[in-house]
């Protein structure tokens, strides 16, 4: 749990739905609450094999993006079976579990099974859990970024330089204003707007390459279909 995530409710979430619905069912879990940027990623990294058999990330995509840098970052990550992971959206984009419902709800409608009314954002972490109990473990495509001089890092989400990396980053010093931290951020960094130099090398299906060379202001590719709970 993120206790800083989003409007600082994370905590309230985890202990008011998420821990006693896990208990109703069955579920013993451990709660944890982050302390620091990287506790989350640092704490996983470091568990010992099989001491766990999942994880239910409580917050936004921010502390999902360090679970999944701990599971990849483990001594046994390549020999170790895979150790699946839930996530309660409490942060402020939620882009990930609002995907990932999405596509649960999908399912649902596929298998003839009827489809979660829409329900107001206060419900969410209710119907995410419901989710993470009755769902079945299923593949994420994952991006590995590597930056010269710097250790590999893995995305679930997305990838993003220029523009929309500036807002991700600067934002995040105005946590007080919450999920509006993200609408000043950006209309301060569209009212002074710049482009940086940049060659984009995109290597097709059949081997062939695309080169796009110029001044650009973002670059941004998505992983799944939803950057956040709204867009």
């Amino acid at each position: 749990v993120n206790p800083a995530a989003g409007l600082r409710k994370a905590g309230d979430v985890a202990r008011s739905t998420v821990l006693p619905m896990l208990a109703q069912a069955g579920v013993t879990a451990t709660l944890l609450t982050t302390t620091h940027p990287g506790h989350a990623e640092e704490h996983v990294r470091s568990m010992p094999p099989g001491s766990t058999d999942a994880i239910v990330v409580v917050g936004g995509d921010g502390l999902l993006h360090e679970v999944a840098n701990g599971v990849l970052a483990r001594a046994d990550a390549s020999s170790a079976p895979p150790l699946p992971f839930g996530v309660v959206g409490a942060g402020t984009g939620n882009g990930v579990v609002t995907s990932l419902f999405a596509e649960a709800q999908h399912a649902q409608a596929e298998q003839g099974e009827e489809e979660d009314a829409a329900v107001d954002s206060a419900s969410l972490p209710l119907l995410h859990t419901l989710a993470i109990l009755r769902a079945k473990s299923g593949g994420l495509d994952v991006c590995r970024v590597s930056q010269q001089g710097r250790p590999h890092r893995f995305s679930l989400l997305s990838f993003a330089t220029g523009l929309v990396a500036e807002i991700d980053i600067d934002s995040d010093a105005l946590r007080w204003l919450g999920p509006a931290r993200v609408d000043v951020t950006a209309l301060l960094k569209i009212a002074a707007l710049h482009a940086s130099p940049a060659l984009l090398s995109l290597t097709r299906p059949d081997g062939s390459v695309l080169e796009i060379a110029g001044e650009l202001v973002c670059v941004w590719a998505l992983l799944l279909p939803f950057a956040s709970d709204n867009a």
